[in-house]
């Protein structure tokens, strides 16, 4: 399978089906496997933090959200001419 930043990927039976139920980490795409707050956020030693926008129930990795803000700011201080 080919994940959003063109690499490649492998996933068994139950992380495929966790991938196409959009249970992953949107920066990193790693696949949870429970959307019960204390399963995520104990998961993989990692500290996950939900969606707060609606009925969304995404779920992604605290640092991957840091890391992703921090590459957005850095774009919004670049000036076009």
């Amino acid at each position: 399978m080919v994940l959003p930043d063109k690499t490649s990927a492998f996933f068994c039976k139950n992380c495929l089906l966790l991938w196409k139920q959009e249970q992953y980490c949107e920066f990193c795409f790693q696949v949870y496997a429970d959307q019960d707050e204390e399963a995520v956020e104990n998961g993989d030693g990692k500290t996950w933090i939900g969606c707060e926008r609606g009925n969304c129930k995404r779920w992604n990795h605290e640092e991957c959200e840091e890391i992703h803000a921090a590459m957005n700011q850095d774009q919004d201080q670049i000036k076009a001419y």
